[in-house]
């Protein structure tokens, strides 16, 4: 897991760690109504976050990510990872640039990939252009209708 995809996970865990402290006030408490709707209300936060935790470990289980990829200067880094779908033909892929020392990434390309893992190709041309390569030899264009440069990185597709 890179240290960018720990916002996406974060309520799942968050959650239960908040039901639990409000258990340990709520033990901690002298009154008597007060402590039992204080603890039975943190029992039912537990449960009903420790579910939404067990979901969410298993759609982690779906995602597929490859090793980071560092621009030349090792000031960038590029995240790919795949949600894995079941029977329909195309993963989803989703490339990911951020700052080496920041955990906040930003998407700079989402689609289909149906040859997962292996495709796309994600390399560092140089220091601020990232080539995301879906067939080899293909044209070069830009991937995505947003803005020319994204964090300082210009980002190619070559389809």
């Amino acid at each position: 897991m890179d240290v960018s995809e720990i916002w996406d996970h974060l309520p799942a865990f968050l959650a239960p760690a908040v039901a639990l402290a409000i258990g340990w006030m709520a033990f901690r408490m002298k009154r008597g109504r007060v402590r039992f709707s204080a603890f039975a209300s943190s029992l039912v936060l537990l449960i009903m976050s420790g579910s939404m935790l067990i979901a969410e470990l298993i759609l982690m289980h779906d995602t597929v990510r490859r090793p980071n990829v560092f621009s030349p200067d090792r000031g960038h880094v590029a995240v790919t990872r795949w949600l894995v779908s079941r029977g329909t033909g195309c993963d989803y892929v989703v490339v990911s640039v951020r700052s080496r020392l920041s955990p906040f990434p930003t998407d700079v390309f989402a689609g289909c990939a149906a040859n997962a893992p292996n495709e796309p190709q994600v390399k560092w041309v140089s220091n601020d252009q990232l080539l995301i390569t879906f067939r080899e030899g293909g044209s070069v264009s830009r991937c995505w209708q947003g803005p020319d440069l994204v964090k300082g990185i210009r980002v190619l597709c070559e389809q």
